[in-house]
């Protein structure tokens, strides 16, 4: 049984679309420019779409928002804050893909102990991601990245008009249609 449903987007000018390359920045500050181009909508754009709350679901719209607001206040302070970036005021969430790893998983909002939890994700990703261990190799790619306080140990970024946003990011308001 569905009880929340989102419509797919009402149409957007292709104006609005760029070609992004992905920037990854690590903790330092320091930043490798990759041969990767993501499909992207420029900053800025709105983009309206419906969500749906059968009325037997047992959470209304402000349950909702206050559960983006904490996902989005942990994922902050274990993960995002280790870049420098600066906390956003207004309701944030990650839609798309290639946004990063943060934007897909509850682990740092399940287990609220930081070292911990960044253990745990280095773990999944060396587990996922480790093409040395693999091919017996014994440099491990992600397993030492909790020892650095962070995991993934890169932020996905990409650069518009000389500025600099996270991959995905998106402000989100709600508006009851009646």
């Amino acid at each position: 049984m569905k009880y929340i449903s989102i419509s797919d987007s009402e149409p957007i000018d292709i104006e609005n679309l760029i070609f992004a390359r992905k920037i990854d920045r690590r903790t330092d500050g320091k930043e490798k420019l990759l041969p990767v181009y993501r499909e992207a909508i420029k900053p800025e754009v709105e983009i309206k779409f419906t969500l749906n709350i059968d009325e037997r679901f047992p959470y209304n719209i402000e349950d909702i928002k206050e559960a983006i607001k904490e996902f989005e206040s942990v994922v902050y302070e274990k993960f995002i804050r280790n870049f420098k970036i600066s906390k956003k005021e207004d309701l944030k969430i990650y839609i798309g893909g290639g946004v990063g790893y943060q934007s897909k998983t509850s682990v740092y909002n399940l287990i609220r102990d930081k070292k911990i939890s960044t253990k745990i994700v280095s773990r999944i990703l060396d587990d996922k991601f480790n093409y040395k261990k693999r091919n017996n190799d014994t440099k491990n790619i992600h397993e030492d990245d909790w020892k650095k306080g962070v995991s993934p140990r890169v932020i996905k970024l990409t650069n518009y008009n000389n500025r600099k946003f996270e991959m995905g990011l998106c402000s989100i308001k709600f508006e009851e249609i009646k």
